[in-house]
């Protein structure tokens, strides 16, 4: 309960300008966890609680939309890492073709110089 306490507390964790800082919390939450400054859930059954309080329903009536906005973004995050090394590879090549394409024109500026 202390962890779905703390994991609550979280999305009401807002900016003055009314953002959220959950991210930010749950991030350090799960450093001071891993790090054991805090202490680990008590059992499986916390958990397993909180997860469950994930999907019950809100005062708005809404059913889960927390699990729903997770899941959207790890989905968006799954989709980027996975055209990352395209992307990576993709500025490489259009890099060393435009150093090649320099290195030609210098290369055609020097043969034109020797020439004259």
């Amino acid at each position: 309960t202390t962890i779905v306490s703390y994991l609550d507390s979280l999305s009401s964790n807002t900016t003055p300008d009314g953002t959220s800082r959950t991210g930010a919390a749950f991030t350090t939450y799960l450093d001071a966890l891993s790090s054991g400054i805090a202490p680990s859930p008590p059992s499986a059954k916390a958990v397993a609680g909180y997860l469950n309080d994930l999907t019950v329903s809100s005062p708005d009536g809404s059913v889960g939309t927390r699990v729903v906005d997770i899941e959207g973004r790890l989905n968006k995050l799954e989709s980027s890492i996975s055209s990352l090394p395209d992307d990576i590879a993709s500025r490489i090549i259009n890099w060393q073709d435009s150093q090649d394409k320099k290195m030609s024109e210098e290369l055609d500026k020097i043969k034109k110089m020797l020439e004259d």
